[in-house]
């Protein structure tokens, strides 16, 4: 597995390691202080093929999760998430052996839907952003994988859970009682609870069906941030609360601040133009039927559920105060 040690990856290795797989993770840095039976860390980079091809040996197949979600430059995203995702699947083909590669792909490789529709997997690419233009280049190295590597791609849209840090000041904002809207608050979009995220990513590993193919994974219902605001806030006990609706003029007017801030730092900023041209479009919504047919994958959690047992984690770890009232986390299923 590549990304281990990212949101996605750790929820993912708890999820093989309880399934009785054994596990061996790549990371670019010292190996995390605690492990568990089943998993090995082992030390590697995208950018170096002799150790993605000693950290495949005796493996039946490959999660490449790892990936940039943050970079300064347009050629920062296609080096990682491009340029890395070939170079895993060359190695992988130089391995000789029938392989199963799982790439964890994005929404953003298509691009929002048009008009009030919903992408799906017959929809022409149309990214926005580097970002998903990166990670669309890294789709088409991993299509000319050869036939000994039985590949899927997954498209998913946000993804929200515990330890996730993206999501993270939105619960904030909620916990103060406030409803802040980055622009118009009935824009639609499509989102995915991690561990909805990680079941639906084992269950296509299993199914020969899935070689070949690309699938969108999220929760079937679209959301607007109208319904995510007053989910969230209610959570945390707040009947009525403050509503703050942020100008597009002035969003702007912080990405390129952040981005000037960015460059004289020589670090990658968490909001930039790009991800303002991301934010603002009013549709990003997918379709999820085919997976469900070809799979049999329903996601279990509602939002509701899913937010309750994030904002639970993020109390018990002290990334947020408590709510008003306490948060009950019922079982998940539909």
């Amino acid at each position: 597995m590549t990304g281990g040690t990212g949101f996605i990856g750790r929820h993912l290795l708890r999820g093989l390691l309880a399934r009785g797989y054994a596990v061996r993770a790549l990371t670019r840095r010292d190996p995390p202080p605690t492990s568990s039976p089943g998993l090995e860390w082992v030390p590697g980079r995208l950018e170096d093929p002799a150790s993605l091809q000693a950290a495949l040996k005796g493996c039946e197949g490959v999660f490449h999760l790892a990936g940039l979600v943050q970079a300064r430059t347009p050629a920062e995203f296609f080096r990682v998430n491009a340029d890395g995702t070939a170079r895993l699947v060359e190695a992988v083909a130089q391995t000789g052996r029938p392989m199963r590669l799982i790439y964890v792909s994005s929404l953003a490789a298509v691009g929002p839907a048009r008009d009030d529709g919903a992408v799906d997997e017959t929809t022409p690419p149309r990214p926005i952003s580097p970002y998903g233009e990166s990670k669309l280049r890294g789709e088409a190295y991993v299509r000319q994988a050869p036939p000994s590597v039985a590949w899927t791609i997954l498209r998913p849209p946000v993804v929200y859970g515990p330890g996730d840090r993206a999501v993270l000041p939105y619960f904030r904002l909620a916990a103060r009682g406030w409803h802040v809207f980055f622009g118009p608050p009935d824009r639609r979009f499509s989102l995915v609870y991690v561990q909805d995220l990680v079941e639906g990513i084992v269950r296509v590993y299993e199914c020969a069906q899935t070689h070949g193919k690309v699938y969108f994974i999220a929760d079937p219902r679209p959301y607007t941030w109208t319904d995510v605001a007053e989910t969230m806030t209610r959570l945390f006990g707040y009947e009525r609360p403050r509503r703050l609706t942020v100008p597009t003029g002035l969003l702007w007017v912080a990405a390129v601040l952040l981005e000037a801030w960015s460059a004289l730092r020589k670090r990658p900023t968490f909001f930039d133009r790009d991800k303002l041209r991301e934010l603002l479009q009013s549709n990003w919504v997918c379709r999820v039927e085919n997976l469900r047919q070809d799979t049999g994958f329903c996601p279990r959690y509602t939002l509701e559920e899913g937010f309750r047992e994030t904002i639970a984690w993020y109390i018990a770890h002290g990334w947020i105060s408590g709510p008003r009232r306490p948060v009950q986390v019922p079982l998940a299923g539909r």
